[in-house]
């Protein structure tokens, strides 16, 4: 007759956490990898639409890749510019959104040198939906890294160089 091992309560117990806890990370690892197979189908599809994309763009459209330039977009993104209903604007938001609103000028106006503050102020609140009073407080610590040129009623920025 074969000896039976005798545990104690506190055996027991830990038994049957180690148990909960090993079913708990058996279940963590199916969903894991639920989720990599998900991943992977989306990276699959990815590659494909690209190569796609790549291909059409290559083929049907290759005299306007040669002319890109006329469609290119703004060296900030816009997802960083995502303002948030706060009513308050960070420093570093601001200086993206600066940056933003320069190169965008710069791309509709191409052989502009300045852009006027009113014209800055006016992206702000039309654009943007930012209430200012002025620009110069609003950027405060952003506009004095740029040249700026006239007088007090039409002051303009001169439009930095690429």
């Amino acid at each position: 007759m074969a000896k039976t091992k005798s545990f104690t309560i506190e055996q027991l117990q830990e038994f049957q956490r180690l148990s909960k806890r090993l079913k708990q990370i058996e279940g963590w690892k199916s969903e894991m990898d639920d989720q990599m197979a998900k991943l992977e189908r989306q990276q699959r599809h990815a590659d494909e639409e690209a190569a796609e994309i790549q291909q059409r763009m290559s083929g049907e459209f290759a005299e306007l890749g040669e002319v890109a330039e006329l469609f290119s977009t703004s060296p900030v993104p816009d997802t960083a510019l995502t303002l948030e209903e706060t009513g308050y604007v960070t420093k570093d938001k601001k200086r993206l959104l600066f940056r933003k609103i320069l190169a965008d000028y710069r791309r509709a106006n191409p052989e502009a040198e300045t852009v006027s503050y009113t014209e800055v102020k006016n992206t702000l609140d039309e654009t943007y939906k930012i209430k200012t009073r002025s620009i110069t407080n609003f950027f405060l610590g952003i506009l004095c890294d740029y040249e700026t040129v006239g007088g007090n009623r039409n002051k303009a920025i001169v439009l930095p160089k690429e």
